[in-house]
């Protein structure tokens, strides 16, 4: 299992927006995600990600968003 921050950061003044807590919606395309809400705190939320059945070469997709909008951001991680 493997460990990951999302770091919610507003482009426009350059710095993490920490005055709000937030929930972010997490979805995986494979793998195992056991939260898929978190909140952020200081503007960082962390979470937990497990490449359960998966082999080294394998990807998995994230999706970080909001309730209504689920793709705000999006990675490839690449299992090893």
């Amino acid at each position: 299992m493997a460990s990951y921050a999302v770091e919610l950061f507003d482009k426009n003044i350059d710095a993490l927006i920490t005055d709000h807590s937030v929930r972010l919606y997490l979805e995986t395309n494979a793998g195992y995600l056991p939260h898929r809400q978190v909140f952020t705190k200081d503007g960082v939320a962390n979470f937990n990600l497990m490449a359960l059945g998966l082999e080294p070469g394998d990807k998995i997709k994230l999706k970080v968003g909001w309730r209504n909008y689920s793709g705000a951001d999006e990675k490839i991680i690449a299992v090893v």
